[in-house]
């Protein structure tokens, strides 16, 4: 990041869902000369304290913007052509790949050669909200700057035809061009954010030390998985219950598309097993059909260490013991550091850890405990430790054992192992609690991606059927359009949503568009039971001062969200930050319906959220169409730090 001389971002707000370094990394780079854009519904935590401008934009619209930015560099040149013709195809009808109409390329359909329709800054202006003159002023910027960084958040594309964004993000860079040389950058994660797909290093595995954990002959087949592309030759033959649509389906007793051979499949689901630290009740669309799905089944059982909403409607419910009483174990959560968890403390009344539970549970099932849990606790603790890597090289991908392990740590475990040389010693590792890859600028861990396919794009193809980045990518639209969620074409093209989904589709009944930011005070739904965050971040639905003043509400008033899905009870929060239009509520609150209105008054935006699949079946839920009115039902609210977690109706339930 440091080589880039601008930092071109779409919905970026590390300060909130990625903590700490992320951040503090674009703020470097801002230091060291780059200047930093970021184009965002709402004027975020990050926008505030590190962009140099923000750009605020109708949620779901980027699309049309980048569009807009191409037409105007089009128009004038601006594009690297050279880039274009040498390490593109599908940019003009001059490069198109072999079997394509020419008729179908990007330039033509932004020019609206063909459709009539040109997509100029003011096309976009009209959809996306920013001023065309802002929309020509940016696309001058970026292809007058010689090394830009684009990055998106991941939440951009969770709108219906998402992938048309990631095209028309991918196309501009590349208009842009540079990709492949220091400073040009495009990206959705890695990179930036210490979450790349490549570690600098890494814990040992603890779940499956030395191939010791076999296939588990008791796990179900995955019903809820995405799908690897690579191996399946058709699409349509893949057989998934979408996380979005999972409710609905479950209830109507069949899931997929028409489009499917055969049709839609049965599905005939009894019993659900909540665990694994998932609250999926709270964290996928159209909530409401969830609690009717948990209610409607034979048995629902969960485990885990704390009461949230998915253990509030089970059956049964199995205490787990959390990390401060299970610990003893190195792990990592990002590419550039492997922690070190200490146990702290012995389990607290009847929790037990997950490995207990297995072996408990297959010992009344009649199977051999140690097929359920493969690996003692030491044996765990002794993989994560003696399993621990960090790069040295990263053109070579080549690792080295970070940890020195002696006999006499081993000893100590009980377990069998090896000694081995390494950075620093276990001791040493476990007073510290971390281990960060030291880097320096220019270092033998530096990555320049496509490097290697700039140099000489015959000698380092890319892994595409053209060998060259496709602008107009045919396998991308085949396999989507065949696996029925969406259809899309194979450039970048604006569309409008489903209905009840996405700007273009308000109604009078449901005029804004939701969306759903990350909240300082959880991570998705992690904490939010801690009185001490729900006092310092209450739960607030953020609307612009425009929409606010034509409802005649103020900051603090309680308002009533609905969809057409549920109904959520909130204060309102006016900000002249916020775009008009839209409003957001931060996503992972604790659900709490009032059983006798059926509103929620934990505020839970998945009450409210479209069960839309779009694609390859990704969560198409930016863009939902709400209302907002000043309440003036019975119902009040306490604030956040004083309202319990629960439900009492729902226990006696």
């Amino acid at each position: 990041m440091q080589d880039s001389q601008l930092h071109f971002h779409f919905g970026n707000n590390w300060m909130a869902n990625k903590g700490g370094n992320t951040a503090y990394q674009l703020d470097y780079a801002k230091r060291e000369g780059g200047k930093v854009i970021i184009v965002e519904p709402w004027l975020n935590q990050t926008a505030q304290a590190v962009a140099d401008e923000w750009v605020p934009i109708v949620p779901g619209t980027d699309t049309a913007f980048c569009i807009g930015m191409a037409y105007h560099m089009i128009e004038n040149n601006l594009q690297d052509q050279a880039f274009l013709d040498k390490y593109c195809v599908g940019f003009d009808a001059e490069h198109m790949p072999e079997g394509a109409d020419p008729k179908d390329n990007f330039k033509d359909y932004v020019l609206g050669t063909y459709d009539k329709e040109p997509k100029t800054p003011e096309w976009a202006e009209a959809i996306c909200g920013v001023p065309a003159a802002d929309i020509r002023r940016l696309a001058e910027e970026i292809a007058g700057t010689e090394k830009v960084n684009f990055f998106a958040g991941q939440s951009t594309t969770k709108i219906p035809a998402g992938e048309m964004f990631a095209q028309a993000f991918y196309t501009l860079a590349m208009m842009h061009g540079g990709l492949g040389t220091p400073g040009n950058y495009a990206s959705w994660v890695g990179l930036h954010e210490g979450m790349s797909a490549t570690p600098y290093c890494m814990a040992g595995d603890s779940s499956n030390g030395a191939g010791k954990n076999p296939v588990n002959p008791l796990t179900p087949p995955l019903l809820m998985s995405t799908p690897n592309w690579v191996e399946i030759e058709d699409p349509a033959s893949w057989e998934k219950i979408d996380h979005s649509e999972c409710w609905q389906s479950i209830l109507e007793g069949a899931y997929g598309r028409d489009v499917w051979p055969g049709g839609k499949k049965p599905i005939d689901i009894h019993v659900i097993y909540s665990g694994a630290y998932q609250n999926s009740l709270n964290s996928l669309p159209n909530a409401n059909a969830g609690i009717e799905v948990f209610r409607k089944v034979d048995f629902v059982w969960g485990a885990n260490p704390f009461f949230d909403p998915s253990r509030q409607y089970c059956d049964i419910v199995l205490p787990v013991a959390t990390w401060w009483e299970k610990g003893n174990i190195a792990w990592m959560n990002n590419s550039d550091t492997v922690y070190w968890a200490d146990r702290i403390m012995e389990p607290l009344f009847e929790s037990q850890p997950e490995g207990y539970i297995a072996e408990e549970l297959a010992k009344r099932f009649d199977v051999d405990p140690s097929a359920a849990n493969t690996m003692t606790d030491a044996e765990r603790t002794y993989s994560s430790l003696s399993g621990a890597m960090y790069m040295t090289d990263h053109d070579t991908m080549a690792y080295a054992p970070l940890l020195t392990v002696s006999q006499a740590d081993i000893d100590e475990l009980g377990v069998d192992g090896e000694p081995q040389e390494g950075l620093m010693t276990v001791a040493e590792f476990k007073e510290r609690g971390f281990f960060k890859i030291p880097r320096t600028k220019g270092d033998a861990l530096t990555s320049v991606p496509y490097k290697a396919f700039y140099a000489d794009p015959e000698a380092n193809p890319l892994a595409t059927s053209t060998g060259k980045f496709e602008i107009y990518c045919a396998g991308l639209a085949a396999y989507i359009n065949s696996v029925g969620f969406s259809t899309i074409s194979p450039i970048a093209k604006w569309q409008i949503g489903d209905p009840e989904q996405g700007a273009g589709t308000q109604t009078e009944e449901f005029p804004l568009l939701l969306w759903t930011p990350h909240s300082l005070r959880r991570a998705h739904t992690v904490n939010d039971n801690v009185v001490s965050l729900r006092e310092a971040f209450p739960q607030e639905c953020f609307m612009s001062v425009v929409d606010a003043e034509a409802r005649g509400i103020e900051t603090g008033d309680l308002v009533l969200m609905t969809s057409p899905h549920g109904k959520v009870l909130r204060p309102a929060k006016v900000l002249p930050t916020i775009v008009p239009g839209a409003v957001a509520l931060q996503d992972g609150a604790w659900l709490r319906i009032d059983e006798e209105s059926g509103i929620d008054l934990g505020g839970d935006p998945n009450i409210l959220q479209a069960p839309k699949s779009s694609g390859e079946a990704s969560q198409s839920w930016t863009g939902t169409l709400v209302q907002v009115e000043k309440y003036d039902g019975p119902l009040t609210l306490d604030p956040d730090k004083n309202t319990p977690i629960v439900m009492p109706v729902g226990i006696e339930e």
